[in-house]
């Protein structure tokens, strides 16, 4: 059954010192929620254990987070080339963090559709400022507070990770799992479309999916079976 996310509200952008107004952005930002509506979060895979082999055979993922930590730039920067030639067509491809690699990477003209940055990471109005308004931008949340805040530059990003839906082996989070009546809560909450995160399998998909997100990532569902289509 395919999820429609609710058209997100433009307000006031405040970040850091910096203020954007809706009328200084208003050129750019007509276009951005113009992609926005048109980018596919359903299946979201992040890469893990044999991440080349995982994606080439990961035909039904939507979108695909190069994710590896720990990992040096200089690594990433490679790994992320390799899984940008191999990646089919319908999928958008996301740097995990560096805002830096996917610049260079996008400079050099390999296909790398934008980033996922986490709370520590660049602040988003200089991750949209570097890399433009064509790129897909992805924030990670998980509690109510964290998604206000994400909604206070709701014009800047293209969705928000939530999580973890339950404690993840995969990355320490700090944070309390959401459970199916957090994803929910935080899902009516956001003001951009959400996708669900933290130790999700295929079979807790179909209830996920009734909480209003947009999608769902998966690592080590993807690595055990890339041919998954939850």
């Amino acid at each position: 059954m395919p999820i429609v996310a609710k058209s997100p509200q433009h307000p006031r952008k405040h970040t850091g010192n910096t203020t954007f107004t809706v009328e200084s952005w208003s050129h750019d930002n007509q276009q951005h929620r113009r992609n926005r509506h048109t980018l596919d979060l359903s299946l979201y895979l992040v890469t893990g254990e044999n991440p080349v082999e995982t994606v080439r055979r990961a035909r039904h993922a939507t979108c695909i987070q190069v994710r590896s930590k720990p990992i040096s730039a200089r690594d990433l920067y490679a790994l992320a080339e390799e899984i940008a030639r191999i990646a089919l067509p319908h999928q958008k491809i996301l740097i995990d963090d560096r805002v830096d690699v996917a610049l260079a990477l996008r400079a050099r003209g390999v296909r790398i559709d934008g980033v996922h940055i986490g709370q520590d990471d660049l602040p988003v109005a200089d991750a949209r400022r570097l890399l433009g308004e064509q790129a897909i931008i992805g924030l990670t949340t998980g509690t109510r507070e964290l998604v206000e805040r994400a909604n206070t530059v709701a014009d800047l990003i293209d969705y928000i990770g939530a999580g973890p839906f339950r404690p993840s082996p995969t990355k320490a989070s700090n944070r309390p799992p959401l459970g199916i009546e957090g994803l929910r809560e935080l899902a009516e909450l956001s003001k951009v479309p959400v996708v669900a995160i933290g130790d999700i399998w295929p079979q807790d998909c179909p209830s996920i999916r009734e909480t209003g997100v947009a999608g769902v990532a998966m690592a080590r569902a993807f690595v055990e079976n890339p041919e998954l289509q939850a």
